[in-house]
């Protein structure tokens, strides 16, 4: 039986809305986005769900920059270009936009670079529609960021150890390492150093 409780007309423009979205092909429409900033702007617009925008702009990334996508079973990356193989990692800032999450880094795997996104949005620069970090981190320069930064994706220090450099640099190392950066905290510091613009990806 319907119920005959009153709802707001705005409420009702809402669900109209969120209606709308769910009939979205987002794998379609994100590729009309002309850069990886608007593309970023179009997952938190639509409500683009976490488990979602990252495959989502990974693809975008791939796509819009001449990557060649990697096969998984080969454990080498997200895509290749130049002979160099890429692991893509984005993170949208959770729900202020101002922590980021890169989760099963696994460092044994043959990739050269990480490109890292962060999509961080404010009162301050909402007007501009936010702001983009891209970064691309040589595998090099990765390990002792986690080292110094990072944890294990899903076990703890005490389970597993204590993070070394020389462990990392293990190609039997299975382990899958996180980091997670608050904006303008010392891992976020250290990560600005590879900053890129995103037409040089």
């Amino acid at each position: 039986m319907a119920s005959s409780t009153h709802i707001d007309a705005g409420r009702i423009h809402r669900l109209k809305e969120h209606l709308a979205r769910s009939t979205i092909n987002h794998e379609l429409e994100i590729m009309k986005e002309t850069t990886l900033k608007n593309a970023h702007l179009y997952c938190v617009i639509n409500s683009v769900s976490a488990q979602q925008y990252g495959p989502l702009l990974e693809k975008y990334i791939r796509m819009k920059n001449g990557f060649v996508k990697n096969t998984a079973s080969k454990c080498n990356g997200d895509g290749s270009k130049d002979n160099k193989n890429a692991e893509v990692k984005v993170s949208l800032g959770g729900g202020k936009h101002d922590k980021f999450n890169y989760v099963q880094l696994r460092v044994s795997h043959d990739i050269q670079y990480y490109i890292l996104t962060a999509y961080h949005l404010t009162g301050m620069n909402v007007e501009t529609g936010g702001e983009l970090y891209v970064f691309s981190v040589p595998k090099e320069d990765m390990l002792p960021l986690i080292v110094n930064h990072g944890g294990y994706a899903h076990r703890t220090n005490k389970e597993l150890g204590k993070i070394t450099l020389e462990d990392m640099k293990d190609d039997k190392n299975m382990k899958e390492y996180s980091m997670r950066p608050s904006y303008g905290d010392k891992c976020w510091v250290d990560l600005m150093k590879f900053r890129v613009s995103e037409d040089s990806l």
